[in-house]
């Protein structure tokens, strides 16, 4: 990874309007909360560290992926900040907040999760810049190698669960919410890769979603009109069981039944996993695509007991 800082205006007002922001989001906050500004793959990348005020050695270290946000590329979507730094005070794990690279063509912050290079004008590399900053903030802050853990909302999920696929050596544990693992075209013949390293994975998605469609793509929704055809969350669970050669599940019944949601199952939980690992899915009755209020601590309690044995 290459510490450069970018020359462009613009990145320079960028940063200088979210470094405003980020000093009111810190006010009366312990530890300490700084940004930072790299080149990867040829892009400006940007992401913040919050170090709360005790991180002895060996301490876990958790990434939140954003959601996809359309804004000016000078408006950082910087998410979560306060709830996190309120977490990781109190439970000493070193939290980061990488920003997606931002599409012009589309005017947005999003990330590059499966079968989604076409739409960018210069694929971004994002696992290997995920992969490179776990490295890199690993050894700086002596992070414990068990304890790696991703999360994330949206297209921020989307990637967390690429993360899960193709950084499993390094991450513990990924927590995607409201994002599935592939959306894909149709005129494509994308295939999954097999994830090499068990992971522990906590999906949670909302049953009334009408971006990302609990159970995908039905005929005539937005997807169909954009080109793209979206798993449903059985597709997730199923390819996770299988990649983590779980054994045990709570239920065999479907979370969805002819393109809609199973209303009698509200969750669905594999063990016996390779790893130790654990597969668990929680339907969240009545949401939509939303980060409902207090996700971020089920999730840290799922993480906080989900560290690679």
């Amino acid at each position: 990874m290459k510490n450069k800082f970018s020359k462009g205006v613009c990145l320079l007002f960028a940063m200088a309007c979210f470094m405003g922001w980020a000093a009111l989001a810190q006010a009366g906050v312990p530890g300490t909360f700084t940004t930072h500004t790299v080149t990867w793959n040829g892009l400006s990348r940007m992401y913040a560290v919050y170090v709360p005020t005790h991180l002895p050695p060996g301490s876990p270290m958790v990434l939140h992926l954003h959601a996809t946000a359309v804004t000016p590329s000078t408006t950082i979507p910087f998410q979560l900040v306060s709830q996190w730094e309120s977490l990781a005070q109190s439970n000493s794990f070193l939290m980061v907040w990488p920003i997606s690279s931002y599409n012009t063509r589309a005017n947005s912050f999003y990330w590059d999760s499966f079968d989604m290079d076409y739409s960018f004008a210069q694929p971004p590399d994002d696992v290997g810049f995920l992969r490179n900053l776990i490295v890199t903030l690993s050894a700086q802050y002596a992070i414990n190698p068990k304890g790696v853990f991703v999360a994330g909302m949206s297209s921020g999920a989307m990637m967390a669960q690429r993360v899960g696929v193709q950084i499993s050596d390094l991450v513990a544990a990924i927590a995607p919410v409201s994002g599935q693992l592939l959306i894909k075209q149709m005129t494509d013949c994308f295939a999954l890769p097999a994830s090499t390293t068990p992971v522990s994975v906590l999906e949670m998605h909302g049953d009334v979603d009408a971006v990302l469609p609990y159970c995908g793509l039905a005929p005539k929704t937005i997807w169909n009109e954009t080109g793209l055809t979206l798993g449903s969350v059985d597709d997730d669970v199923s390819y996770w069981k299988n990649a983590n050669e779980c054994t045990n599940a709570s239920t065999t019944e479907s979370l969805c039944n002819n393109g809609q949601p199973t209303t009698s199952v509200d969750n669905q939980d594999a063990t016996g996993c390779a790893g130790g690992v654990e597969v668990r899915f929680v339907r969240q009755v009545g949401q939509g695509h939303v980060w409902g209020q207090g996700t971020e601590k089920v999730v840290w309690q799922f993480f906080s007991t989900h560290f690679r044995q």
